[in-house]
């Protein structure tokens, strides 16, 4: 599950960074940032706003890389219909 097709951007370091995280259940916050390349600021503003699952364990927000993949593919399908309404 390597999240290693991030056209242009140092693929190295993504795979690298991927392969890292395969091993790991929940990823840390920064964690998930630097994997969707946004702040960590924004994760949480993502999560206040229920665009991005997170479990939380006690006070702890963790993400499983199933729901960063699927707030990925959220945004592709918002893009396609945007694109959609625009074209018709």
């Amino acid at each position: 599950m390597a999240i290693a097709a991030v056209e242009g951007n140092h693929p190295a370091e993504v795979t690298r960074t991927s392969q890292n995280h395969e091993l790991a259940l929940l990823l840390k916050p920064e964690e998930a940032a630097k994997l969707l390349r946004l702040g960590r600021t924004t994760v949480y503003a993502l999560v206040k706003q229920k665009r991005l699952k997170a479990v939380k364990i006690g006070s702890l927000r963790r993400f499983r890389l199933a729901d960063l993949k699927a707030y990925v593919d959220q945004l592709a399908q918002e893009g396609e219909s945007v694109n959609a309404a625009q074209e018709a």
